[in-house]
């Protein structure tokens, strides 16, 4: 193998690098291969060269380099657009995009802005429809589209959040914003044929300049799951109504920690009775908040803001730990008691942890696995059936029982049913009666 215009010192490394890297059966095929390099030579100064192989003779095994210094300022520009630039998008990335607005804020205090939300219905589905390949070309082709709106403006921020979530910060101007929204939603309309594009789309006008616009960000994301119920054209503007609702929703996430420490959270058990005879069954175990200042919590307030940021996952602990206290309780004293069945929330589901963290709890309390049935609802099983199989194999070896909770009210069917290891669907309220606190 000859390097050209490489000297002796240096060629040692390449050579060392190719190998290390498998480049060679790439080259052979044809295909070039540029790298960076940095190297301290023998006068202990730090050199930097982007080297480009190219093959050139299959009998000889020759390969050409073409060499150049790599200067730190050429170094450091490529390193500064990767850190602020989406590698898919070419938009700018979350963090950027945040910067970049509080800095064309101060630039600009005179001038009325809106933060926007904008994201794509069913994207999950599109990818798994038509592949990741296929859900990056739409990525980039919204981010174009997005690109050319913003250009449109006297000055605007724009990047790519999450995902498929994009963000666009610009002057506010009602009919341009309008006639803007209407682009997209059309934009969306006429990429696939073969599949309903849809969109949502949330803003947030930015009345404090102090606030954190990841704060800012999340108000204009509240807009857009209101704005879940019309069309991108009717994008949601985050209102008075939503920033009390916000509001009460944060003093419920500060109140989440004491509330577990105090052990606050109250298991209420809701019997089930056979259909055949009548006679009880077991009950299924319900959550109820007892909060000192607020009173009774229902889980409706509670569980959506838990699931959005994790803290299910311990609240799910907490619940499945106080069932098995009171079933030990019980058996202590005598009992032969029925089976309670707990909630196993998707995000726990998909937790490695959850498994071990079950057959633990099991050991501790020295119960028998099937008095405690795990339920999960059917939407816990469409994101990975494949990873999701396996680890209800794993909970069913260790003898627990598993249900489908609320069965057929969603996107089950008995096809899919047959593929999990479930061992019976549970169609839910029709066999339960009012509840009881332990």
């Amino acid at each position: 193998m000859i390097l050209r215009g490489v000297s002796e010192d240096e060629q040692i490394a390449l050579r060392e690098q190719l190998i290390r890297e498998n480049i060679l059966e790439g080259l052979r095929g044809g295909r070039d291969y540029t790298v960076v390099i940095q190297r301290v030579i023998s006068d202990k100064s730090l050199h930097r060269y982007q080297v480009v192989f190219s093959y050139i003779d299959s009998d000889e095994e020759l390969m050409m380099v073409a060499v150049r210094d790599f200067t730190d300022e050429i170094l450091l520009q490529k390193l500064r657009y990767d850190s602020r630039h989406d590698g898919l998008t070419g938009l700018y990335n979350r963090s950027m995009t945040f910067a970049a607005t509080q800095a064309m804020l101060a630039a600009h205090p005179d001038q009325t802005f809106v933060m926007c939300h904008f994201d794509i219905k069913r994207f999950r589905l599109f990818n798994s429809f038509f592949g990741e390949v296929q859900g990056d070309r739409l990525l980039y082709y919204l981010g174009r589209v997005i690109a050319k709106l913003a250009g449109e403006y006297p000055f605007a921020v724009y990047g790519r959040i999450d995902a498929d979530v994009f963000c666009m910060v610009v002057p506010w101007d009602e009919e341009r914003f309008k006639t803007h929204c209407h682009i997209l939603e059309d934009s969306l309309a006429v990429c696939r044929k073969d599949f309903i594009m849809e969109g949502y789309m949330g803003y947030y006008t930015i009345v404090d300049r102090a606030m954190d616009p990841e704060r800012m960000f999340s108000r204009a994301t509240i807009a857009a799951k209101e704005g879940r119920r019309g069309t991108l054209a009717n994008a949601a503007h985050f209102d008075d109504a939503m920033e009390r609702q916000l509001q009460a929703e944060q003093q419920i996430v500060s109140d989440m920690r004491r509330a577990i420490e105090e052990e606050q959270f109250l298991v209420y058990l809701q019997p089930k009775y056979r259909l055949s005879d009548g006679s009880p069954c077991g009950a299924e175990a319900l959550v109820r908040w007892q909060h000192p200042e607020r009173g009774f919590v229902m889980p409706g307030t509670f569980i959506p803001l838990f699931e959005g940021n994790g803290f299910i996952t311990e609240l799910d602990r907490y619940m499945w730990e106080h069932c098995c206290r009171l079933l030990r309780k019980w058996l202590d004293a005598g009992l032969d008691p029925d089976p309670i069945s707990v909630n196993v929330s998707r995000v726990s589901m998909y937790s490695p942890e959850t498994v071990e963290i079950l057959g633990n709890l099991i050991s501790l309390y020295r119960l028998p696995p099937r008095l405690l049935n795990l339920e999960l609802t059917e939407s816990a099983y469409m994101d990975n059936p494949r990873e999701m199989k396996e680890r209800l194999l794993r909970l069913q070896q260790r003898g627990f029982i598993i249900m489908m909770d609320d069965f057929g009210s969603g996107y089950s069917s008995l096809n899919m049913l047959k593929e999990l290891p479930v061992d019976y669907p549970e169609g839910g309220h029709a066999l339960s009666s009012p509840m009881m606190r332990t």
